[in-house]
């Protein structure tokens, strides 16, 4: 189970892809 602050950065992280990927496509 995650804590709040794992799902947090989880969420962070995977925004910051789909940004890069988006911004790069």
């Amino acid at each position: 189970e995650l804590s709040s602050d794992q799902e947090r950065l989880i969420h962070i992280t995977i925004n910051g892809i789909a940004t890069g990927l988006r911004n790069s496509g």
